[in-house]
C-alpha cells in the first residue's frame, strides 16, 4: 500500500464524493484495491460515508467538520494563538494545535493571513515549575492528589484532593477540586500549594454547577469595610490588584476584603506608599507585623 496513493484518495474524498470505480480508474488501481484503502482510512479515524444515487459515492461525513468560513479571520487566528500558546503539555491539546495549525496553513493559500504570535499564555511561574502541567494532567487523567496547601493564614495543611478543572482568574493559576478535608469543593491556588504527589487513587469526576462556582460569581458578603490611601506610585500595583476599586484620579481605595495574614503581608508588600486608614483592627494587625519584623533586624 502506498501512502502517497492513500492521501490523494483523502484529498479527493476531501473534495467532492467519488465511487470505488472511479478512484480506481484515476490511481489506476483494482476496485478490491481501493476498498483496501478505504478500509484503511477508517480504520485511522477518517469518517467516511457511503452516499446512495447517481451522485452518490464515499465522501467525509461533513458532520465532523466546521466550514473555513465560520470563523472570522480574527476569531481564526485567536484559536491558532490559543491553542499554541496553551498546550499544557496534553496530547489532546498538542492534537488540537497541530491540526488549528494545518488549517492555518490552508487558510494562508486561500489569502488569509495567520499570525499565531498574538497572545502568549506561560504556564510557567518566574523560577519555573511544572505544577500547573501536573495538575492539569491530574485533572485529565482523574488522578487523586495529596497535597501540602498554605491557608488564608499561611498555615500548611496536608489534605488529598479530587482535581477536576484548571482556571486562570485575575493572573493567577487555580485548581477547582473536591477537599477529602473539608469535604466540599474548594478553589486552590497553586501559588500556594507546597507538595503534591499522586495517591494512586483514581476518581469518577462529579457534576458541579457553573453558575455557581466560585470564580463565576462575585462575593456580596463576607469582609470588612477597608479604606487605603495611596501615592501614585502604588497605583498600578494596586489596580492589578483591586482593579476598578482605584479611583483613576484620587488617592484612596474602598473594598471589601476578609482580614487574614495574607491580606496584611499583600499591604506590607507596598512598603510606605500604602496606608490603611479603617478599620482599626486591620492597622493593629499592621502594626503588629511592623513590630515583629522590626525585631527581627534589631542588632544582636
Amino acid at each position: 500500500m502506498q501512502n502517497d496513493v492513500l492521501f490523494a484518495i483523502l484529498m479527493t474524498l476531501l473534495a467532492r464524493p467519488a465511487t470505488a470505480p472511479e478512484l480506481a480508474e484515476k490511481y489506476e488501481l483494482s476496485v478490491r484495491s481501493v476498498y483496501r484503502y478505504l478500509d484503511t482510512l477508517e480504520a485511522a479515524g477518517i469518517p467516511l460515508l457511503r452516499k446512495p444515487g447517481r451522485n452518490g459515492g464515499y465522501c467525509l461525513d461533513s458532520a465532523h467538520f466546521i466550514d473555513k468560513t465560520y470563523f472570522s479571520d480574527a476569531e481564526y487566528r485567536y484559536l491558532v494563538s490559543l491553542s499554541e500558546s496553551a498546550r499544557l503539555g496534553s496530547r489532546v491539546a498538542d492534537s488540537v494545535a497541530e491540526k488549528l495549525a494545518a488549517l492555518a496553513r490552508m487558510r494562508a493559500s486561500d489569502g488569509y493571513r495567520i499570525a499565531p504570535n498574538n497572545l502568549v499564555i506561560d504556564t510557567e511561574g518566574w523560577l519555573g515549575g511544572e505544577t500547573v502541567r501536573e495538575v492539569h494532567a491530574a485533572a485529565e487523567n482523574c488522578a487523586a492528589l495529596a497535597i501540602a496547601y498554605l491557608d488564608s493564614d499561611y498555615r500548611e495543611t496536608e489534605r488529598v484532593v479530587y482535581p477536576h478543572t484548571l482556571v486562570l482568574k485575575g493572573g493567577g493559576w487555580y485548581v477547582y477540586a473536591y477537599c477529602t478535608l473539608r469535604s466540599d469543593w474548594r478553589l486552590f491556588a497553586l501559588s500556594r500549594i507546597v507538595r503534591y504527589e499522586r495517591t494512586g487513587e483514581t476518581f469518577r469526576k462529579m457534576p458541579y454547577d457553573l453558575d455557581r462556582v466560585p470564580w463565576r460569581t462575585v462575593p456580596t458578603d463576607g469582609g470588612e469595610a477597608i479604606e487605603l490611601l495611596f501615592d501614585e506610585a502604588a497605583r498600578p500595583a494596586l489596580c492589578d490588584w483591586l482593579g476598578a476599586a482605584v479611583p483613576t484620579d484620587g488617592d484612596r481605595a474602598r473594598v471589601r476584603l476578609p482580614i487574614t495574614r495574607s491580606l496584611v503581608s499583600r499591604l506590607l508588600s507596598f512598603g510606605a506608599h500604602v496606608t490603611v486608614l479603617s478599620p482599626e483592627s486591620l492597622r493593629a494587625e499592621v502594626r503588629d507585623a511592623l513590630d515583629e519584623a522590626r525585631a527581627r533586624y534589631r542588632p544582636e
